[in-house]
């Protein structure tokens, strides 16, 4: 099959790989699409854990091709996603359903092979059936919905609250959605770029702004809800300014390994702040499957584009084009 290979950090190629044989717990999945994450630019460039070489691709959906003698009701044919963080369900913090600290913990494109590329091999415990109305490309982005959904969830927002985004990027736009269902009255989004607040005023945004003296001259009282988007620090360290006594303040945007933010303690105590981090998602892959298939959130409109193997391979290496919003991949060359 072919194959985007991370030999090393910044060491790719596209080559013709041996098909993955799946155990007998495992099912393996024809890719129909897969999503290029802001992590697997991390991961390219070696600022985020990962285990080399290395097919990356968590987002993503297909269609299974085989399946093992112990995959249960899974059966050829079935279009499918994946949640591609695979726990152990015996560790200490899986015992204490926290499953996203698990101490033996892998995930597919970032320990183990990944989407980028015709075939994947993923555990049938880690599977859930991709209804008709979902599109491949739609269900590559189920896993994004979910993370923008736990994220939420860590942060329970009081109903009526305000609530402001910094980025405006494909995460940001989810997250905007995600706010908005849970019931904020007013969702500001911040972000440098006019043509990505464009697109947030579009999707729901009460508010844009592309500087924090903006936000600040708007919001005086600040925000209840403060959420980083970015995982950039420069960012993260203006973000406070815009929140509100006892705001609660979300670092979603993942910085890179070695990121150091300065905060300031006596602000946190003075203001009764809760400062919240959130990693990958747990247990919400049904509520986005639920909220794509009844139009509740329209994750076809973070798409930007639809690309081969290819090009996908060429924005890994060189960065996306300036403005473009989510990149999906199709193996089978669609563009």
């Amino acid at each position: 099959m072919k194959a985007i290979l991370l030999d090393h950090v910044e060491q790719m190629s596209i080559r013709d790989v041996e098909i993955p044989v799946p155990k007998e717990d495992e099912v393996l999945i024809k890719v129909k699409a897969a999503g290029l994450c802001g992590s697997d630019f991390h991961i390219y460039h070696g600022t985020y854990p990962a285990v080399y070489p290395l097919i990356q691709g968590h987002e993503f959906s297909g269609v299974i091709e085989k399946t093992g003698e112990k995959a249960g009701r899974w059966k050829v044919g079935q279009r499918v996603t994946a949640d591609p963080n695979i726990y152990c369900h015996h560790c200490y913090y899986c015992l204490k359903s926290q499953e996203n600290m698990c101490e033996n913990a892998q995930a597919s494109g970032v320990t183990r092979n990944g989407a980028f590329a015709e075939y994947v091999v993923v555990p049938a415990s880690q599977l859930y059936e991709l209804p008709k109305q979902i599109s491949f490309e739609e269900g590559a982005l189920i896993e994004p919905l979910a993370c923008a959904l736990y994220g939420v969830k860590r942060l329970q927002p009081e109903y009526g609250g305000k609530a402001v985004i910094f980025g405006a990027g494909p995460m940001g736009l989810l997250l905007l959605k995600a706010l908005n269902i849970a019931g904020m009255s007013q969702v500001a989004v911040v972000d440098l770029d006019p043509v990505c607040l464009e697109r947030a005023s579009a999707m729901g945004a009460a508010k844009t702004f592309s500087h924090i003296e903006e936000v600040k001259n708007a919001y005086p009282r600040g925000f209840d809800v403060v959420v980083d988007a970015t995982g950039n620090p420069k960012v993260i360290g203006q973000m406070f300014d815009a929140a509100a006594k006892r705001a609660r303040i979300l670092q979603f945007g993942c910085a890179d390994t070695d990121t150091v933010v300065p905060i300031s303690p006596y602000q946190i105590y003075a203001n009764d702040w809760t400062y919240i981090g959130t990693c990958t998602a747990v247990h919400t892959y049904n509520e986005a499957i639920d909220l794509i298939s009844e139009g509740k959130i329209r994750v076809r409109d973070v798409i930007s584009q639809v690309v081969s193997m290819e090009t996908l391979a060429e924005y890994l290496a060189n960065g996306k084009p300036a403005g473009t919003m989510k990149i999906v991949m199709r193996p089978d060359g669609a563009e």
